[in-house]
């Protein structure tokens, strides 16, 4: 995710994981656990069914834009004042990593959920207080054919580890994908397959425990 240089520091990537650049463009950690965030559609740019850093990536194009500016700019303008700016940046952040809740038809091949099982714990003092992330998400085959697919995965932090994996299932089976990540931080984890639909799915971590 690519910040913009108009947004303060300390405040231009102030989302979702608690990352900010600091002084001198020092990247600091500050990690904090939340409750599960509520899907609104205002702030699903793209309206893809995630509130996510393709929404973050739009907002930031169109920070200090006046609403009147284009069509994208007044929908950046989340509290209507007229102009697109900190306190619309709040209320995004706020609803950082939500899911629309969907009753999808019946799926005719792979299917995943929109969101993965993620949990975390920690930080550990006796591990450099890292947390510790479970991140799982099953794969079925809801079709009538044996079929073979790619699936992929990243993290919300540019060093967190990506992947890919060929698998192959047949009608009714399933595989479950699952990452462990230990970090200073909590990482939000996107998995995706390359087939049509129900094809992509977030995990965002609750820590359970301190």
């Amino acid at each position: 995710m690519a910040q913009n240089d108009k947004l303060p520091i300390g405040v231009g990537l102030v989302i979702g994981m608690g990352l900010a650049i600091g002084i001198g463009g020092v990247l600091y950690a500050a990690a904090k656990a939340k409750e599960a965030p509520e899907y609104d559609a205002r702030f699903d740019l793209n309206n893809d069914g995630v509130i996510d850093d393709y929404d973050v990536e739009i907002f930031q194009a169109h920070y200090e834009m006046l609403a009147s500016s284009s069509p994208q700019a007044a929908a950046c303008d989340f509290n209507g004042d007229g102009i697109v700016d900190i306190i619309d940046y709040s209320m995004l952040n706020a609803h950082y990593g939500a899911v629309r809740e969907e009753v999808a038809p019946p799926a005719k091949g792979f299917y995943m959920p929109p969101k993965m099982e993620a949990v975390a714990s920690g930080p550990d003092p006796e591990f450099l207080n890292y947390y510790n992330m479970l991140f799982q998400c099953p794969i079925t085959n809801k079709g009538n054919n044996t079929e073979t697919h790619t699936i992929k995965w990243w993290g919300s932090h540019p060093d967190a580890p990506t992947g890919s994996r060929e698998i192959t299932l047949a009608p009714g089976e399933t595989y479950v994908w699952e990452h462990q990540q230990y970090a200073m931080i909590l990482i939000t984890y996107y998995l995706e397959g390359d087939w049509a639909e129900n094809n992509r799915s977030i995990g965002v971590p609750e820590l359970v425990f301190a």
